[in-house]
């Protein structure tokens, strides 16, 4: 069987802790599904990508804000965005603008709905102040806050896949299954 090359794409706006968390994701990646595909040199969103490609994959959705929205006209490689109830922020921002621009399909289930930005200070005495600065808005005028990004395909995990610790085989994995089937793949 012929293994997919698959493009790790990154934001450049991305700070070192989100950097930490790319390359903890692409790692797992590559520890579940190195059997069936090879991960090339990753790839800022907007830049180069080896035209041996078969398709770019975000391997978190991660970064600031989804500011580089002519970038994304760059990609040129089909791909599919993977979300669950557990992407938030940045991540629902990113594949919101994914979704609203029509770049490629979101499959999984309804993200978390976190779409503001939020700083923390610490205070004398033990306590602290959380302030809300400002609420992230899609091309369409549309906010995920409260309210996730719906995906283009309802697909959940299998039922059993918290008493398996999270760790699914790729043929168990529905999600990943239903981006195989939109890639042609």
């Amino acid at each position: 069987m012929k293994k997919a090359k698959l493009v790790p794409l990154y934001f450049a706006a991305a700070n070192e802790r989100e950097r930490g968390e790319f390359d903890e994701q692409l790692g797992r990646l590559k520890e579940f599904y190195g059997d069936v595909a090879e991960f090339m040199q990753p790839v800022c969103v907007g830049g180069a990508v080896p035209p041996d490609a078969d398709a770019a994959v975000f391997p978190q959705l991660i970064g600031a804000a989804f500011s580089e929205s002519e970038a994304l006209g760059k990609i040129n490689l089909p791909f599919v965005v993977l979300v669950n109830g557990y992407s938030a922020s940045a991540a629902e921002i990113a594949s919101g603008a994914i979704q609203v621009a029509g770049k490629a399909p979101i499959v999984g289930t309804t993200t978390y709905g976190k779409g503001v930005v939020q700083h923390y200070y610490e205070l004398d005495g033990g306590t602290s102040l959380k302030l809300t600065s400002s609420k992230y808005y899609l091309a369409n005028d549309e906010s995920p806050h409260g309210i996730g990004i719906k995906p283009d395909y309802e697909v959940s995990l299998p039922a059993d896949t918290a008493e398996k610790g999270g760790v699914i085989s790729q043929a168990e994995d529905t999600q990943l299954q239903k981006a195989l089937e939109l890639l042609g793949g």
